[in-house]
């Protein structure tokens, strides 16, 4: 990546350990799902998300440089996070139907395609569907209370999302934000990034983008995709993953 390279001279005069202190080293990072998956257990049953020394260097060292700028998040509502992978126009099209009732399947049959993004990467693409049960799933963890949920995603019409998942839960107490124009897959990741670690709750899909914001955030309710299967024409997550803070509830006991 161009915007991470990073050229030094070394002169004959300088010493290793200068080198070590300005140098800027690039660790290109990625992992499949179910390294990830045995990632995240290692890091709930060994307790390391509890390591206060461990985590304030984690967030240390992934911090912004200069400020960026950052959402007012609202004090008398449960922040959300809502991690809505569309592809944005970079990765393929998708092939799943996106809503739909999960206990009755269409008639027609489904053909295999390699080509869509979803097809390739289902956790990474999972439909409206998997946000909108995960959604009803968290308002029922906190018996009501009202949500503030912000997408981020990398569709260009986010407004278009909110009014979908909107319609589909029909729920007072849920408010839905986003960001209202100028929305695309590479616009605006940074101040993504480091928004997403700051809400209180995190629903998102299986992309190394939401994984890393969760790594330096402080959530208390993390809801993920562990599995995935193809039928007639739909991607239907039923495997769902729930980590939760070791304070959760303390954080739950103040909203009932």
């Amino acid at each position: 990546d161009p915007l991470l390279t990073h050229q030094i001279q070394i002169r004959s005069d300088t010493s290793l350990e200068k080198i070590h202190q300005t140098a800027l080293y690039v660790t290109h990072f990625f992992c499949t799902d179910a390294t990830w998956e045995s990632w995240e257990e290692i890091m709930t049953w060994h307790n390391v998300l509890a390591d206060q020394e461990f985590m304030h260097t984690l967030k240390t060292c992934i911090a912004p440089c200069n400020p960026l700028p950052l959402l007012d998040l609202p004090t008398d509502k449960i922040t959300v996070a809502l991690h809505v992978r569309k592809g944005g126009g970079y990765d393929a099209p998708l092939a799943s139907e996106q809503i739909f009732d999960k206990n009755t399947y269409p008639q027609r049959r489904n053909t295999r395609i390699d080509e869509p993004a979803d097809v390739i990467w289902p956790l990474k693409f999972p439909p409206d569907q998997y946000y909108i049960d995960q959604i009803k799933h968290l308002h029922e963890m906190v018996s009501g209370a009202p949500l503030y949920i912000y997408i981020f995603t990398d569709d260009p019409n986010p407004a278009d999302i909110a009014r979908r998942y909107a319609r589909e839960l029909q729920i007072d107490t849920i408010t839905f934000d986003y960001r209202p124009a100028g929305n695309k897959h590479n616009a605006n990741v940074l101040e993504d990034f480091f928004n997403i670690a700051r809400f209180d709750c995190l629903i998102r899909s299986g992309s190394n983008f939401a994984q890393m914001a969760q790594l330096i955030g402080d959530h208390k309710i993390v809801i993920y995709p562990k599995n995935a299967h193809w039928k007639r024409g739909r991607l239907i997550v039923h495997d769902v993953g729930v980590w939760t803070a070791s304070d959760v509830s303390l954080f739950l006991k103040a909203w009932l």
